[in-house]
């Protein structure tokens, strides 16, 4: 749940699970002394502000983040089964990439850079005003019709799926 640097090593990232905010957080009846790694008990990931009891309870935790992203990504089966691609960007630190499976796709974009953008792709396949936000790092404003250019913030993702244009037959 959190990492104390002021251990050794790899121990410092090896620290007992913080379930709850009680004594030994949740993890062990033992008295504390005979753990054989101490919880952390001060700092900012200290047993009393980040543990699993809190972070089921705070919609915005890391905990509840992971939650939504598995289950979206359980929902996303091109990515298993679909061909990736990746898509040209007019910004060097955007990449974007795509899934395609039977009839559907799906476009990631992920900015790698720490200051927002606003980026271009080239894509003969579809157009940005196909795209529907799925999951993303935060609320954007939807694209419009015609719309170019699409938005990150500073290490932003997004989601798409692409609404195919069907041509009759």
């Amino acid at each position: 749940m959190g990492d104390d640097l002021n251990l050794p090593g790899r121990i410092s990232v090896r620290t007992p699970m913080q379930w709850t905010s009680d004594t030994n957080g949740g993890f062990s009846e033992a008295p504390q002394e005979q753990l054989v790694r101490q919880l952390i008990t001060s700092g900012p990931y200290s047993v009393k502000k980040v543990n699993a009891e809190a972070q089921q309870h705070d919609q915005n935790s890391l905990l509840n983040w992971m939650k939504r992203l598995i289950l979206m990504r359980r929902h996303c089966l091109e990515v298993g089964w679909g061909a990736p691609r990746v898509i040209k960007a007019d910004q060097p630190h955007v990449l974007v990439h795509s899934y395609a499976w039977k009839e559907n796709v799906l476009v990631f974009a992920h900015n790698l850079s720490a200051k927002p953008c606003r980026f271009t792709i080239s894509s003969r396949r579809f157009h940005p005003s196909q795209f529907v936000d799925i999951f993303s790092d935060r609320d954007y404003e939807l694209t419009g019709e015609g719309t170019v250019q699409l938005e990150l913030e500073a290490y932003g993702y997004r989601w798409f799926r692409v609404n195919q244009l069907k041509t009759k037959q």
